[in-house]
């Protein structure tokens, strides 16, 4: 009769400990380059919702023939756009006709939006600032510079969108890339020409 060798079933707390060192180690090394990942994704997001406003004001500021404005809330988390002539503050009736844009969107969660603009920046009555107005030719009323950021995660770089008044045309830098190329330097987004 031949005996087989006993085998044993499991693992050894040896082995599981050296397992388990090495998921620690890539989690230390992965991880906080996830967390900026997704930081850096939110502020890109934001970028993408302000710019798609101001798409939607140029675009009905040419089609309807009068000015649109994007406007920010006081608290730099949403972002509306409204015909120009009007309150930011007022709501969308039933005697507006359906043809004018009115449009606010919330930002994701911790970015907030700040106009850099050292000319006038229009502020509304219960606090909303107007970053752009749109005439309607396509064109901007003055040019306006304005930051995208998350405060509260200083590891994240903040995003510049500047908007060009003769062509009404806007581009977004990161801010590190824009202070040093100026504002028109290192392109990566911009508006439609009419």
């Amino acid at each position: 009769m031949i005996r087989r060798p006993h085998r044993r079933d499991g693992y050894t707390i040896l082995e599981l400990m050296v397992v388990m060192i090495i998921i620690l180690i890539i989690g230390a090394l992965v991880g906080p380059s996830l967390l900026g990942f997704w930081s850096n994704n939110r502020t890109k997001a934001a970028v993408d919702t302000v710019t798609a406003r101001m798409a939607d004001a140029r675009g009905a500021a040419i089609s309807q023939g009068r000015a649109y404005r994007v406007c920010v809330s006081p608290d730099g988390t949403q972002v509306r756009v409204c015909p120009d002539e009007s309150e930011p503050s007022e709501q969308l009736t039933t005697d507006q006709t359906t043809k004018e844009v009115w449009q606010q969107d919330p930002l994701p969660k911790g970015v907030v939006v700040s106009s850099m603009s050292s000319s006038s920046t229009a502020q509304a009555a219960d606090g909303w600032t107007t970053l752009v107005v749109f005439s309607p030719d396509g064109t901007c009323t003055e040019d306006s510079q304005f930051e995208v950021a998350e405060p509260a995660t200083p590891d994240v770089t903040p995003m510049l969108v500047y908007v060009r008044a003769m062509t009404g045309v806007w581009t977004v830098n990161a801010a590190n890339t824009a202070n040093a190329a100026g504002p028109m330097g290192g392109t990566t987004t911009s508006g439609m020409q009419p």
